[in-house]
């Protein structure tokens, strides 16, 4: 049995909210391999490599990765840096608890990190002024940036992405990237590098260099205040709680849901600040109080928190929670399933399906209730049904072995099994869905379509992480974070 998984400290955990869901990563300077075995374990990942200078590091590496069961999805590999990586091998590159101008030289000796859609997540323990003017220059736009707290000390993550366009910013950009003091550890942040140019500056001065002196005090000073206003006014209000419904709205109607559901605006108020959020596929009491310790004013979930009329409400539960700690609760559900964007069209992208269309139209609102689309190879049933295991992070699934060649798949997030006949009917091999009963498992093995049943869970949370980016690009003032505490319930022997 796998060990007890780990809690990541608040430096790497930063670094975790930063990897994108799915993808595959590398992580440089790995040293004992939390990070990858950590977001293995978890799901986020399709798979890593732990790459490290030294064969010390990469044997305590390799211990780990065996002792927490993640072989199949975390190697090794000893390398300098990113010279023993291939392009392909990895989307998300995370480069931390090392020296700024270290990560400055790996990121110039990898110019293919300026190609395709590869993303760095990086984390320097010195020189991050160097960094970021090095970044600015090479055209790497500093996507988001936030600060964190851990045993006394203040770090800066930076999630890094190349885009010309974009690097870059203001005159305090080379000393707080993109931080901005809202909250606590960016304050902590921006009071020591305050602390540092201030020191830098008396030393300009007893030097003779007045005129530098004089430019670094201007620069301290326009720190000092950013600090001082934002702690007395707690940050600036950026958003609202109606703003996020509103733009939730925009590209997922609510109006569209199916007429069983309720989802919306479901507690709180749409004047509410908010300067952070926490997203989650369920709103449970632990979400809630995972919430609660980040600060979030706001939670965004895929399943409604009030589904049925309440006729009691115990302290414990949810709502009650939600309402005790003054937080509030979106939930877009139906109306997120069949959007573009939404759980279908992410669970089509994980499934890596081609020439994706209609599976069934939604007779109310003309929206696909699902999907269907092509495979990029054949495969043979127990294939696909573990390709589905794999790509989704299932603990484990079922399925119906249709006995037929896969190359084209049918596709509904969440209960979706009464789509099967239609899939079958449109030429696919095999649907994926969750919640299958006894009666539609014995109809897919009479009609030869192979039905996989990869959770409820696995086959909705896909969502979570794209809506989070999606709305993390529309506000990036606010702070926001995916769930830790969420997850399936279901356990497999």
């Amino acid at each position: 049995m796998p060990h007890p998984l780990f809690r990541l400290g608040n430096r790497l955990a930063l670094c975790a909210s930063m990897v994108r869901e799915g993808t595959k990563l590398a992580d440089i300077g790995t040293d004992h391999a939390y990070l990858p075995i950590w977001l293995a374990r978890k799901g986020r990942i399709s798979s890593a490599i732990a790459a490290d200078v030294k064969p010390l590091p990469l044997r305590s590496a390799e211990q780990n990765i065996r002792r927490y069961y993640v072989e199949e999805q975390v190697t090794t590999r000893l390398s300098d840096g990113l010279r023993a990586l291939s392009p392909d091998e990895a989307d998300d590159i995370v480069l931390a608890g090392m020296g700024g101008e270290l990560i400055i030289r790996l990121i110039g000796e990898a110019p293919w990190l300026k190609a395709g859609d590869k993303r760095l997540i990086l984390q320097p323990m010195t020189s991050a002024e160097e960094l970021r003017r090095f970044l600015e220059r090479e055209g790497f736009a500093i996507l988001r940036e936030q600060a964190a707290e851990e045993d006394g000390h203040v770090y800066s993550v930076m999630l890094v992405e190349y885009c010309p366009a974009q690097a870059g910013g203001g005159e305090l950009y080379p000393y707080i990237g993109k931080l901005d003091g809202f909250t606590p550890e960016s304050r902590a942040y921006i009071a020591k590098c305050a602390r540092r140019l201030s020191k830098k500056a008396q030393g300009m001065r007893l030097s003779g260099n007045a005129e530098e002196a004089s430019s670094l005090q201007m620069i301290l000073e326009k720190l000092q205040q950013l600090c001082e206003t934002n702690n007395e006014k707690g940050g600036l209000v950026m958003a609202t709680v109606g703003q996020f419904y509103d733009f939730i709205d925009a590209f997922a109607p609510f109006h569209t849901a199916m007429g069983f559901d309720n989802p919306g605006l479901l507690v709180g108020a749409r004047d509410t600040e908010v300067r952070s959020v926490l997203f989650a596929l369920d709103i449970t009491p632990q979400v809630v109080r995972e919430a609660a310790e980040m600060g979030a004013q706001l939670i965004v979930s895929h399943h409604p928190v009030i589904f049925h009329p309440l006729k009691s409400l115990s302290p414990d539960s949810a709502p009650y929670l939600l309402a005790q700690y003054g937080i509030a609760a979106i939930c877009a559900h139906t109306n997120l399933d069949m959007a573009q964007g939404g759980v279908n069209t992410c669970l089509a992208e994980r499934l890596q399906l081609k020439n994706v269309r209609m599976l069934k139209e939604y007779e109310h609102s003309g929206l696909p209730e699902g999907l269907i689309g092509e495979t990029g190879h054949p495969y043979t049933p127990e294939e696909f049904a573990a390709f589905v295991k794999d790509v989704l992070g299932c603990d484990g699934l079922k399925y119906v072995n249709g006995g037929k060649t896969i190359t084209t798949v049918g596709l509904c997030g969440g209960a979706g099994a009464d789509l099967t006949p239609d899939a079958a009917a449109q030429g696919a091999q095999a649907m994926v869905t969750a919640d299958t009963k006894h009666n539609q498992l014995l109809d897919a093995e009479d009609i030869g379509i192979t039905l996989v049943d990869a959770g409820h869970f696995f086959t909705e949370d896909v969502v979570v992480a794209p809506l989070m980016e999606r709305l993390q690009n529309r506000f990036p003032e606010v702070k926001m974070a995916k769930s830790v505490r969420a997850h399936s319930p279901a356990r497999f022997l």
